[in-house]
């Protein structure tokens, strides 16, 4: 009798520690979906408030790609091709370079910055449209001021 209360004992107690394992590895698996993939954003003024939170570091970006477009007659390349002795050139190089934040210019008269913030959606800039806007999938971009 002593015999099957340890095992019905010992059965209980692994499938205690399985549950816990399993809730561990749930939790573990949302995480890792939130990471690969992000948040996802909508037009409301609480996530409007976020996205322009996340965009502050990065506001005057345009003015100093601006500068650079005003003292070169048109906008660099490449970041390589910034000069940085221009205003606000230092702390745009060091944005542009981070990782975050990218910089495509395919001609001298066109630039836009981007922001990845998930699977397939991100804020971004352009000249073209000079306002920060955020897009996902192949819905319409909406302006996040």
């Amino acid at each position: 009798m002593t015999r099957k209360t340890k095992i019905r004992g010992i059965s209980a107690g692994c499938l205690g520690l399985a549950g816990v394992g399993c809730l561990l590895l749930l939790g573990i698996g949302v995480a890792a979906f939130f990471f690969v993939f992000g948040t996802t954003y909508s037009d409301t003024p609480r996530d409007r408030a976020k996205l322009r939170a996340i965009r502050d570091p990065y506001a005057r970006v345009p003015a100093a790609i601006e500068a650079q477009k005003k003292a070169r007659g048109g906008y660099p390349k490449d970041v390589a091709d910034f000069d940085p002795a221009l205003p606000g050139a230092a702390d745009a190089i060091r944005l542009l370079s981070g990782g975050r934040l990218h910089y495509s210019s395919s001609e001298p008269i066109r630039y836009t910055i981007y922001i990845k913030l998930n699977w397939d959606g991100g804020l971004g800039y352009g000249s073209d449209d000079p306002r920060w806007t955020y897009g996902a999938n192949d819905d319409p971009e909406w302006p996040i001021d």
